[in-house]
């Protein structure tokens, strides 16, 4: 299992320079640059208030069964949420 985590972390790896690879980046600055900036704020806020609120509903559904740290319950939610953006469902 560890070598299979091994293998999959490195293709993650690997698939994320290709992307990056192909962004043409000074399109990228130009557009991040015209957008509203107030918007940004407060989507980033929002979207970082979302996991810690989803993070503490987690940890307390944990600990009913056993001790967890709100740290391990964070940890949990991230890989959660990225294996379910790639995967169907």
């Amino acid at each position: 299992m560890n070598k299979v985590l091994k293998y999959l972390s490195f293709f993650g790896l690997v698939l994320f320079v290709f992307i990056f690879t192909q962004i043409d980046t000074s399109q990228l600055i130009r557009i991040i640059s015209k957008a509203n900036l107030e918007f940004l704020f407060l989507g980033t806020t929002l979207i970082i208030a979302e996991a810690i609120i989803k993070t503490w509903k987690l940890k307390v559904m944990v600990e009913t069964h056993a001790a967890c740290s709100f740290k391990d319950s964070l940890k949990a939610y991230l890989v959660g949420m990225a294996f379910g953006t790639v995967t169907p469902g």
